[in-house]
């Protein structure tokens, strides 16, 4: 049998490698095929950075409670987040976070780390709960909104 008889195979394996290493790397760029970045999902990524033990961070869910935008003209969301994350002592804990963020120049997220994101986990859970009807939560979220962009013109979420 002669290497010409493998080069069928060959080609076909490099060709289906060559999509693969394609449909990866297009995963990992933003707007990507395995990149989540809605307004939830947005917002979850910065309660990870907020949270004692960011490894262990797992969103549980989350909606957009405002949208509207800020004095600038820029797109900008209050959402809520669910969440598992382990607490100081090592266990699992589901938390409820509100966040107010916006699209700066550049199309990246921004947020005011003192006024832009809130803990509901022990006053407010509901906050982040399915159930609770939109018109509840997106009179908190516009509050959220009024208090971080300035606005209240646009529309509560629906």
């Amino acid at each position: 049998m002669s290497s010409t008889a493998h080069l069928p195979r060959a080609a076909t394996f490099a060709a289906t490698l060559s999509l693969a290493c394609a449909l990866s790397l297009a995963g990992c760029s933003p707007g990507g095929f395995g990149r989540d970045t809605s307004p939830p999902a947005q917002a979850a990524e910065i309660v990870k950075t907020m949270v004692r033990s960011p490894d262990s961070f797992k969103r549980a869910g989350g909606e957009v409670l405002w949208q509207g935008q800020t004095r600038d003209g820029r797109p900008a969301y209050v959402t809520s987040v669910a969440f598992d994350s382990q607490n100081g002592l090592g266990a699992m804990m589901r938390g409820c976070m509100l966040v107010a963020f916006h699209e700066d120049a550049d199309g990246k997220i921004a947020w005011d780390p003192m006024w832009g994101i809130k803990d509901y986990t022990e006053e407010m859970p509901m906050l982040c709960q399915k159930h609770v009807p939109m018109e509840i939560k997106s009179t908190v979220g516009k509050a959220f909104a009024d208090l971080n962009f300035k606005k209240g013109q646009a529309e509560p979420a629906t």
